[in-house]
């Protein structure tokens, strides 16, 4: 059921990732300048990662484990990188250069913080809040 309901909630964060994107470039990305709107969009999916993930886990009442929760995580980034990888790879030529630059943290760019809530949440989210 976990597993189920994993993928579920990961559509779920990709649709909000994509409102995130659209509201970051029309919204408060031209009043914020790029970086600060990166991190804004960054911290939103951290907090709505964390959030739904609560959310989840309190639905699930603690029908899991805490390897189905490492697990839960794992799908995640999985699906996450593999669907920007796939996504950049039907982009453009040079994608794997921009793919990468996405993850630049010299250049300040934090979307790497968002694989690591996806990875972390379940188990953070259990420990603090649930436990």
């Amino acid at each position: 059921m976990i597993y189920l309901a994993a993928v579920v909630i990961w559509v779920v964060f990709t649709i909000f990732a994509f409102n995130n994107h659209f509201l970051r470039s029309e919204m408060y990305g031209p009043r914020l300048g790029e970086t600060l709107a990166h991190y804004v969009g960054v911290a939103l999916q951290i907090l709505f990662i964390l959030g739904v993930t609560f959310l989840l886990l309190t639905w699930l009442r603690g029908d899991y484990t805490v390897g189905q929760l490492w697990a839960v995580g794992v799908i995640w980034v999985v699906l996450t990188a593999g669907g920007e990888l796939w996504l950049f790879g039907r982009a453009a030529p040079g994608w794997r250069r921009d793919w990468i630059q996405q993850y630049n943290l010299l250049r300040g760019r934090v979307w790497v913080l968002v694989l690591l809530a996806l990875l972390f949440a379940p188990i953070l989210v259990h420990n603090w809040f649930i436990a």
